[in-house]
C-alpha cells in the first residue's frame, strides 16, 4: 500500500510539473511584460504598442526605449539556456532603414553575451540611432552591413569585450556636399568600456587609413589619414585639399573628435 501511494504521488507531481511547464510555455508575451512591468523588472521608459505570441516565442509590435523606437522585435527562447541559469534567446529587430538578428545570453544580473549578430543600416538612418549632436550638419548614404562574432555586456551596458566588423557599402557623404567614397570597413575590438577599431578602404574614391576609438563616456575620436585615389572625382580632392598638405604618400593627417548623444 505504501509503495502504491509513493508511486501515485510521484505521477501526481511529474504531472503537476508537465501542467506547470505548459502554463509557462504558452504564458501569453503580453502578460509576462504587464507583471514585468509591474515588477519593476523592465529597463525604466521601455514600452511597446503590441505583444503577440508567448514567452518563449513572442512578437512586439512598435518596441520603444529611451528615444530608440523599432517597428518589431521577435524572440525564441531556447530551453537548454535555463539549466545553466540563464536565458538563450534568438531575436530578431526591424526598424525602417535597419535589421538586426542574432543570439543573447541573458544572465540573471543583467549581463548580456551577443553572439553571432548580424546588422544592417541606411547610413542615411545613422543620425536616429547616434544623435544629431554627433552627426552635425552631415549626411550620409549606402549601406552598413556589420557582423558581431561575440560581445559581452555588463549589467549597466558597459562593454566589457567586443569582436567585430563592419562594411560600409557604396559609402558616401550627400550634405554639405556630395562626395562619393567607395567601400569601406572596420574591425572593432572592445574591453572595459573601451571600443577600438581599425578603418580602411577598399579601393574606391576614398583613401583611408585610421583608427577610431570610444570610451565610456562616448566620446569618440578619429586619428589617421586620408586621400584619394586616381579615379576619385573632383569634388572630393577640393574637399580634402581643405585640410592642408598632403604627406609624402599624397595622404592627409586627420584628427577628429566628439560625443555621442545617448
Amino acid at each position: 500500500m505504501r509503495r502504491w501511494l509513493l508511486g501515485y504521488t510521484g505521477w501526481f507531481l511529474l504531472a503537476l510539473l508537465a501542467w506547470g511547464a505548459f502554463l509557462i510555455g504558452y504564458w501569453p508575451a503580453g502578460a509576462a511584460l504587464a507583471l514585468g512591468e509591474r515588477q519593476g523588472w523592465l529597463p525604466p521608459e521601455a514600452g511597446w504598442a503590441g505583444a503577440s505570441g508567448s514567452v518563449w516565442s513572442g512578437t512586439l509590435e512598435q518596441p520603444a526605449w529611451q528615444h530608440y523606437e523599432a517597428q518589431r522585435l521577435s524572440w525564441t527562447v531556447q530551453p537548454g539556456g535555463l539549466l545553466r541559469g540563464q536565458a538563450d534567446l534568438r531575436f530578431h529587430l526591424r526598424e525602417a532603414g535597419a535589421d538586426i538578428e542574432g543570439r543573447a545570453l541573458v544572465a540573471p544580473d543583467g549581463g548580456v553575451e551577443l553572439r553571432d549578430v548580424r546588422l544592417r543600416l541606411e547610413a542615411a538612418r545613422l543620425r536616429h540611432w547616434v544623435g544629431d549632436a554627433a552627426m552635425g550638419p552631415v549626411a550620409l548614404d549606402g549601406t552598413f552591413r556589420g557582423r558581431l562574432d561575440a560581445a559581452r555586456l555588463e549589467p549597466d551596458g558597459r562593454v566589457a569585450s567586443l569582436d567585430g566588423r563592419l562594411l560600409w557599402h557604396a559609402a558616401a557623404v550627400q550634405a554639405p556636399m556630395a562626395l562619393p567614397l567607395g567601400d569601406l570597413s572596420g574591425n572593432f575590438t572592445g574591453a572595459d568600456g573601451q571600443l577600438e577599431g581599425q578603418l580602411q578602404d577598399h579601393g574606391g574614391p576614398l583613401r583611408l587609413d585610421a583608427r577610431v576609438s570610444v570610451d565610456p563616456a562616448l566620446r569618440w575620436r578619429l586619428e589617421g589619414r586620408v586621400g584619394h585615389s586616381e579615379q576619385a572625382p573632383g569634388e572630393l580632392r577640393q574637399a580634402l585639399g581643405m585640410l592642408g598638405r598632403p604627406d609624402g604618400d599624397g595622404l592627409y593627417p586627420i584628427r577628429l573628435e566628439g560625443r555621442f548623444t545617448p
